[in-house]
């Protein structure tokens, strides 16, 4: 499933967006290529490309595949958890990652 969350725009030109494509199952018609982590594409001059790839720590010890399940779980739950303030002040209603603003790292970022 691909969809569109997010965007910011100036007059007509689309200046970021946030996509997010997920996949379940090996097969799909048409194939879409799936990357795992995070790519990050900057289209200028000059255009970037980077991939953020997700791994345990260096201290992480798993005995299991359920322990690394646990890495996946905190992935799942950052979007949520990030988006608590945005929730917590939108008007009452649906909100979605549609009309709602795109994810910012406040709080992470001191200065």
């Amino acid at each position: 499933m691909w969809q569109p969350v997010g965007k910011v725009s100036v007059t007509d030109k689309k200046i970021i967006s946030c996509d997010v494509r997920w996949r379940k199952g090996r097969t799909l018609e048409p194939d879409w290529k799936v990357e795992h982590g995070y790519v990050v594409e900057v289209n200028g001059m000059p255009s970037v490309r980077t991939k953020l790839e997700v791994f345990p720590p260096a201290d992480f010890v798993a005995h299991s595949f359920a322990d690394y399940m646990i890495l996946g779980m905190v992935m799942t739950a950052l979007p949520a958890v990030n988006a608590v303030p945005t929730v917590c002040e939108a008007a009452p209603g649906i909100l979605t990652y549609a009309n709602g603003p795109l994810p910012l790292p406040r709080g992470w970022v001191r200065q």
